[in-house]
């Protein structure tokens, strides 16, 4: 009985503690940074191209919304930063890493930002390219590294 309690108790706390199975180096070597938008590639991709079929300025839609974003990782946070009609805009949201598999690295919303829950997937196209996955959102968005 001991046995099974111990069993039990070991795959309840690998389950609420799977990232610190992850290596945070892969996640270090290729994440952490500066990022922007990548708005060639989204509209490239299968929904930028749909969206581009439905609205003929998404271009213009897409460079307004997110040419003044940039994207900051670190190892715990996802930092916003913007700026809109002369207003800096600046949002942290808290995430863990859940999984690394190859170029794939998935994050889940913590209790501030990303809504608790969430999970994105990072997909790690090249060393200054990422695509992000929403579990929940139809298509996809990419980010190109800012030269440091």
């Amino acid at each position: 009985m001991k046995n099974k309690l111990f069993i039990l108790m070991f795959f309840i706390f690998l389950f609420l503690n799977l990232n610190i199975f992850c290596d945070p180096n892969i996640f270090e070597s290729t994440v952490i940074g500066k990022w922007k938008y990548d708005i060639e590639a989204i509209l490239n991709s299968e929904a930028g191209q749909l969206e581009l079929q439905q609205n003929p300025n998404a271009r213009e839609d897409l460079e307004q919304l997110f040419s003044p974003v940039t994207l900051e990782f670190t190892l715990t946070e996802m930092i916003t930063f913007a700026e809109y009609e002369n207003e800096p805009y600046i949002y942290a949201q808290e995430y863990r890493i859940i999984s690394i598999d190859g170029n794939e690295i998935v994050i889940e919303g913590m209790e501030q930002g990303i809504p608790n829950g969430v999970k994105l997937t990072l997909t790690v196209l090249d060393e200054n390219h990422i695509k992000i996955k929403q579990e929940d959102i139809i298509g996809e968005f990419y980010l190109v590294r800012i030269e440091q």
